[in-house]
């Protein structure tokens, strides 16, 4: 080729990479309006190269989008995408709540509705939000939880009814399971307006959020910054009525929504790309599957192992007792499963006869409800006979089961 054909060459290259540029800047613009797109962006990229009229360049241009698609693609079916990558892909998700009353009520709905019609996927949902329960419930009901489902995005909403004293080390737990168990997890963490400052579980949240890369959904100051008093936000002083739902749904849609954009434009980069350098590739943009060492290990090594004992494997020896016998002697801390029944609730722990643990207190609201709390926060030694007796057979009837953490069988 003549140098005025190798200067013509090179000026229709980056006249079509200028084409190619535009064109996804373009895509990018649509699809941000909310049309669903599913790789909208590559099938225009490739179609303005393949309709460019400058033969001279088209056979690389087509060996180096071709290779790229094609690795691409398979990737893409492989599932190693995260929730906010296959929202930009238009491709559906699966979402998980755990946590207590704030996260069992409606707005978590709400957010899944808006990720279908804003994206026009299908997202499957699935909360196991425990009313009145701590970090501590969300760690086992998640450790327990056996869907068959891999979730890509998961909110975790507690804080107002946990204490002070092991919350960091028991929200860290839950985190990591989470981040463990699920395929690439997109997190969420929510600072729970019904704390109206940042008290120091919040800023426990804060920390392991940052160690772990989670997002935070802030709606304290959301609640601060909505125009509204606080009592217009929340009938009870503690959870968000319907206009302050509207702020929750609203702020971690916000998190969605900036997320998947910068995903989206992450994708259109990484094909610009490999578009001009045959030694890109696409698993630039994918992300590492490896869960970090824990922020504070001493905290988490009780959390470690895990054994859940249900009432199946106890025996009623009364209508208000419940036995099981260690043949090994083991040790951990000790979690238990029940329900708390309107009125008095009234239960004990014996361990070989000798009392462990008791725990009375009066439930105010009219009907039942699932309670996980640890009854020991330093790991005991349990051998023989473990029984647990309770106030009345009703809710000897509600007990479901006990939980070891940092379980260890002793020789």
């Amino acid at each position: 080729m003549n140098r005025a054909g190798k200067t013509k060459y090179w000026i229709f290259a980056l006249l079509l990479l200028m084409i190619l540029a535009a064109a996804a800047a373009a895509a990018g613009f649509v699809f941000l309006r909310h049309e669903k797109r599913q790789n909208a962006d590559i099938e225009l990229l490739q179609n303005v190269a393949l309709s460019a009229p400058h033969e001279e360049v088209m056979p690389e241009i087509r060996r180096l989008q071709q290779g790229f698609l094609t690795e691409l693609d398979g990737v893409f079916s492989a599932g190693q995408l995260n929730a906010y990558q296959k929202l930009a892909s238009g491709r559906d998700i699966s979402l998980l709540i755990v946590g207590d009353s704030i996260g069992a009520l409606p707005w978590t709905s709400d957010v899944a509705a808006w990720i279908e019609e804003n994206y026009q996927v299908s997202c499957t949902i699935k909360n196991i939000s425990l009313g009145g329960n701590m970090a501590y419930s969300g760690y086992v009901t998640e450790k327990l939880l056996d869907d068959g489902i891999a979730y890509d995005l998961v909110i975790v909403c507690y804080g107002q009814n946990d204490l002070p004293e092991g919350f960091s080390a028991d929200y860290e737990a839950l985190i990591r399971e989470v981040l463990s168990k699920n395929n690439l997890p997109c997190v969420i963490s929510v600072l729970e307006s019904s704390q109206r400052e940042y008290t120091e579980k919040m800023q426990a949240i804060q920390s392991v959020a940052a160690y772990y890369g989670i997002e935070t959904a802030d709606t304290i100051a959301a609640f601060e910054n909505s125009g509204y008093s606080y009592e217009t936000l929340s009938s009870d002083g503690i959870h968000p009525n319907g206009y302050g739902q509207a702020v929750y749904a609203s702020t971690v849609e916000d998190i969605i929504r900036t997320c998947v954009e910068k995903e989206f434009v992450r994708k259109r980069d990484i094909i610009l790309s490999a578009m001009k350098d045959s030694s890109a590739s696409p698993s630039d943009y994918f992300y590492s599957t490896s869960l970090p060492k824990p922020m504070d290990p001493s905290g988490i090594a009780p959390y470690e192992s895990f054994r859940y004992y249900p009432s199946e494997a106890f025996t009623r020896i009364s209508d208000t007792e419940w036995q099981i016998r260690f043949d090994t002697p083991q040790k951990g801390m000790l979690g238990i499963s029940r329900s708390r029944c309107p009125g008095e609730n009234l239960f004990e722990i014996y361990n070989n006869e000798e009392l462990f643990y008791s725990e009375e207190d009066y439930h105010s609201i009219g009907f039942n409800l699932m309670k996980i709390s640890k009854v020991s926060s330093e790991p005991a030694v349990f051998e023989g006979d473990l029984r647990i007796k309770f106030l009345e057979k009703e809710h000897a009837d509600s007990f479901f089961g006990i939980i070891f953490t940092d379980y260890e069988e002793l020789n």
